[in-house]
């Protein structure tokens, strides 16, 4: 292989993963974990060693961003900085998306859609972009973790209410399902031996209930969101990743039902992201310019 290739860079909290991508796939990765000391430094040691065992000569380095806070419009420049350090290391030129733009692109460069195309990621926080004729759309500020599905609903650390994060993150459920819990009462010192069998049948009764509301009310919050997006952009489909296997398929059948009731035929699509995390990279790739 003598085509050239493209080198992708996810910076997380823990560690630093790298991957050399051809066209939209992903050929090699490396994990560097996050240690305290020199960044930069790792990165571009990392690089090096891809550079050896890459089949082609690699010409660039897409960045995919990660915002520590959940925020809309979270600072990037510590990343940028990173990132053009490690560009002057290497003497790549570089570029970068937000980790939401970059799934979205990644998951439209592998579809046959026709139309725009939004992906969710459900994660601690809710992330996400469109595609609009095959370009990530105004990647800094649209965060789709903080569309508003409920104007008088949940507020949000953003200073919204009823933002899409504030029901479907997994932040959002494990906050409501500990509020579940917490308000359940525990039996009686005196009373434990006679109510416990019967209070640990209506205890484990509880929990399945109070897990199909927040079901319920995530579900609802992603068939709304994703309606919204038809509305404002003309997405005829929105593809979900969820960090966990059945997380989105858990949602998904609520989701639908409540986007097809409010939008009609104006709903899109919502399928499951059919990439792994290697469409962070694919899609930050396919932004370089």
């Amino acid at each position: 292989m003598t085509e050239p290739l493209l080198l992708a860079i996810d910076v997380r909290p823990g560690r630093i993963v790298l991957a050399t991508v051809h066209r939209h796939r992903v050929i090699d990765t490396r994990r560097l974990e996050r240690e305290g000391c020199d960044d930069a430094a790792r990165t571009a040691a990392g690089i090096a060693l891809l550079r050896e065992r890459a089949p082609g000569p690699i010409v660039g380095l897409a960045g995919v961003w990660r915002p520590e806070a959940r925020l809309g419009l979270a600072d990037p420049r510590g990343f940028i900085a990173l990132l053009e350090d490690v560009g002057a290391r290497t003497a790549l030129p570089t570029s970068w998306l937000p980790h939401g733009a970059a799934l979205a692109l990644g998951e439209w460069s592998r579809s046959q859609v026709e139309g725009p195309l939004a992906a969710l990621a459900l994660d601690v926080g809710v992330a996400g972009g469109v595609v609009l004729d095959g370009r990530a759309f105004a990647p800094l500020r649209l965060d789709l973790g903080h569309v508003s599905v409920d104007p008088d609903g949940l507020k949000c650390a953003c200073g919204g209410r009823g933002c899409l994060h504030t029901y479907a993150s997994e932040t959002a459920m494990q906050l409501l399902a500990r509020d579940v819990e917490s308000s359940l009462e525990l039996p009686s010192p005196a009373d434990r031996q006679q109510v416990m069998g019967s209070h640990l049948a209506a205890r484990q009764a509880e929990k399945v209930r109070s897990t199909h509301v927040l079901i319920a009310r995530a579900g609802r919050a992603m068939g709304l969101a994703a309606g919204h997006l038809a509305e404002a952009f003309g997405v005829v489909e929105v593809r979900v990743r969820g960090r966990h296997p059945d997380q989105w398929r858990v949602l998904s059948a609520t989701a639908a039902k409540v986007a097809a009731d409010v939008y009609g035929e104006r709903a899109p699509r919502l399928v499951a992201a059919e990439s792994s995390e290697d469409a962070f990279f694919v899609g930050a790739v396919a932004a370089h310019s």
